[in-house]
């Protein structure tokens, strides 16, 4: 499901090989011929190249419109983006096995390293982190990160953690997903409406 761009531009690709195949073969029939073309088939012709502009246009503008766009870009090739609430986002590079809290569009600094799971509301994102990146004494890593007092604190058990999360507006211990799971979720997101 992440491959989703990749899929988008693989489509225009065949698309543009076919119009461009079209066209040439078109006006090849044409020169071996050494006839003047019909108002039928330069009807045609232009009416294959029209396609062809507009659906080259249409994938350059997709992509033009998303690449700026806080909740639409979801990144491009290896480098993954899930937006959380603006401006923050958890960016990641060649996998989605953890990823980085960062802010749109940013200079690439982190603000936290090593995210394997996450759960967010409209005050804080709470979660899990890989504990190599953060802490070299611990297993486990907890964290909460206040999106508008910009608090990051690290929890080192479970119960101190929930605790936490419940006063950051998380009703219980926060059903956590992880960064695979959110970033495809967006991607079902941005093509139906959904929270």
């Amino acid at each position: 499901m992440f491959y989703f761009g990749y899929l988008i531009w693989g489509l225009c690709f065949v698309v543009v090989a076919a119009c461009v195949s079209i066209v040439s073969g078109a006006a090849a029939y044409f020169l071996a011929r050494k006839k003047k073309p019909s108002f039928k088939e330069i009807a045609s012709a232009v009416t294959v190249a029209g396609v062809f502009v507009l659906l080259i246009g249409g994938c350059t503008v997709s992509f033009g419109w998303c690449s700026g766009n806080f909740d639409c870009d979801r990144g491009f090739g290896d480098y993954f983006r899930i937006p959380v609430r603006y401006p923050y986002q958890i960016s990641a590079i060649d996998t989605l096995d953890d990823g980085c809290l960062d802010v749109w569009p940013g200079d690439g600094s982190c603000l936290l390293w090593g995210i394997t799971e996450y759960a967010a509301n409209d005050v804080a994102i709470v979660g899990r982190t890989n504990s190599s990146w953060t802490c070299s004494d611990c297993t486990e890593q907890w964290f909460s990160f206040g999106f508008d007092v910009e608090t990051l604190e690290y929890y080192r058990s479970k119960p101190a953690f929930v605790e936490a999360c419940n006063e950051l507006g998380f009703a219980g211990e926060p059903g956590l997903l992880t960064v695979r799971e959110h970033f495809e979720r967006s991607l079902r997101c941005r093509l139906s409406a959904c929270e």
